[in-house]
């Protein structure tokens, strides 16, 4: 839906309101540390169905049409950001993950270098091999995201996961206005996706793959499950972990599938917010309520993935200190992935109120 529809159907006044909340869905941010004051430059993998840019560093939010690997271009972006702490920054990391340093604190300065499909798998490789946990992510961003954007959102989960991550950027538009394009754009992207993920699945086993979705890239992710789990009458190889966060997806269509997308890994974690701006916007685009909004007091209130084995529900509400709700919990997810905690200083919670296994995430007193 357009911002002109919305503006036949809302008072001015509300259309004053929706607009600068729309203005703050942008992709999630890159805050520093005041006291941590430590930069890096971390070089990120990517794989993106995005149109480069004549003459710049830079992909646009076109879709690349050529033929060859179905418009999928590799390389590598290296991308500056601030590190929330100086502990985040381990020097074994650091070597083993081409991380360094930095003194030139420019926020998500970015450089690309492009690799053949070849050479860019012969890279990935070498770098999970070293790695301790020997492991790689898949990272979808969502929508209105910039190319530059969703590598900086990626860095910062490499910093989480202190793995190799992979970034998967489509063609979205980054624009106010582009929710409806975003949303054919990444439908248009799926095939392209599917091509990628069945190249990371033929150089590396599934139990050392996991993915990670925000937002509309959940869609993404989700449509590629499901093809995945059809395809194997069943029974797909596993990956470790399939994160969604923050789903912008229909919750009752979701419910449908889930059990198809719960069967691709070990552990499938679900985040989600009572404070999701966003996604009660999307709640009003669409009609329906969205999976990620964790709308208590709706008429479809959230109950899944009910008692489906090996997943979970985590509610970070109470530490999400974003103004919108709509935020990436990085060091949650690493955190989560590797121990099952949330990290310091901060507990889990079981609500019964919910199926299955549902946790809320609370700073320790």
């Amino acid at each position: 839906m357009s911002l002109s529809l919305f503006s036949t159907l809302l008072p001015v006044k509300w259309q004053v309101i929706l607009v600068i909340l729309i203005c703050l869905y942008q992709q999630p941010c890159l805050a520093a540390d005041k006291k941590s004051g430590t930069w890096v430059s971390v070089p990120v993998f990517f794989a993106t169905t995005r149109s480069a840019v004549d003459g710049k560093q830079d992909y646009s939010g076109a879709r690349n049409l050529a033929k060859d690997d179905q418009g999928v271009e590799y390389g590598i972006v290296t991308v500056t950001i601030p590190a929330e702490t100086a502990t985040d920054v381990d020097k074994t990391s650091m070597v083993k993950l081409g991380w360094k340093d930095s003194e030139k604190k420019k926020r998500k300065e970015v450089k690309i270098e492009k690799l053949s499909r070849d050479d860019f798998y012969k890279a990935l490789q070498g770098r999970h091999q070293i790695t301790k946990y020997e492991e790689t992510c898949v990272f979808v961003h969502g929508y209105n995201n910039k190319f530059s954007g969703a590598a900086g959102s990626a860095a910062r989960l490499e910093l989480a996961l202190k793995e190799p991550v992979v970034l998967f950027s489509w063609p979205s538009a980054a624009k106010l206005k582009g929710y409806t394009v975003d949303e054919c754009n990444a439908e248009w992207s799926v095939r392209p996706f599917q091509v990628f993920m069945q190249g990371m699945e033929q150089f590396f086993d599934s139990k050392h793959l996991m993915t990670v979705s925000h937002s509309m890239g959940n869609r993404l992710v989700n449509w590629y499950l499901q093809s995945r789990y059809d395809k194997k009458n069943g029974s797909p190889d596993r990956f470790r972990e399939v994160v969604l966060t923050s789903p912008d997806i229909d919750r009752a269509t979701f419910k449908n599938y889930f059990f198809k997308v719960a069967a691709n890994a070990d552990k499938t974690r679900i985040y989600v917010s009572s404070k999701d701006i966003p996604l009660r916007l999307s709640k009003f685009v669409h009609g329906s309520p969205r999976t990620g909004a964790d709308l208590t007091k709706d008429e479809n209130k959230w109950d899944m993935p009910g008692n489906i084995e090996g997943t979970q529900s985590i509610n970070f509400t109470d530490v999400d200190s974003g103004a919108i709700g709509h935020s990436i919990q990085y060091k949650i997810i690493g955190s989560m992935h590797r121990d099952g905690r949330p990290g310091d200083g901060l507990s889990l919670e079981e609500d019964k109120t919910f199926k299955g296994d549902y946790v809320r995430v609370h700073r320790a007193e």
